[in-house]
């Protein structure tokens, strides 16, 4: 990992950490067309109780920072991390790999977009995207190619 990412990694994790709201634009095209590459997203601390399916959460892995979209979440036994998520970039056929609580930053909650704020933290922002992914999957359906993406049956897309 380059010394800037590095520096944008450990700055991120503290300020939000205190509770402190950022703004980055982030590389990659994983999240088209919610986020778009150089786009300017918000990101406000949250705690994993408080996450909900829909959600584009920030976190933290090997790779360095990801913002993916939560397709499922799960409890568990464990004392340390009752929470984990399976989160999926938009553009993406494949979930990530499981996220635990401790790897949550925050919450995206807006893009600036040619000038304009998009809220993404809405329920009719998370509805727009459902209707959307749900059309891609009727086309693959139609088209003869699968999701990529096998969850339980009534889980969100």
């Amino acid at each position: 990992m380059a010394n800037a990412s590095k520096l944008l990694l450990d700055l991120t994790t503290e300020l939000l950490s205190r509770g402190i709201t950022v703004r980055f634009r982030p590389a990659g095209r994983s999240m088209y067309p919610s986020i778009r590459e150089g786009e300017l997203i918000t990101v406000e601390p949250v705690e994993a109780p408080d996450v909900q399916l829909g959600d584009i959460v920030l976190y933290r892995c090997e790779r360095g920072l990801l913002a993916h979209r939560v397709v499922d979440n799960r409890t568990q036994s464990s004392v340390l991390s009752p929470y984990h998520f399976l989160l999926r970039g938009d553009a993406s056929l494949c979930c990530d790999q499981p996220v635990a609580a401790q790897q949550i930053l925050g919450r995206v909650v807006e893009v600036k977009r040619n000038g304009r704020s998009v809220a993404l933290a809405t329920r009719g922002a998370k509805m727009g995207h459902k209707v959307r992914r749900l059309a891609s999957g009727l086309k693959g359906w139609i088209c003869g190619y699968g999701s990529g993406c096998a969850l339980p049956q009534g889980h969100w897309i």
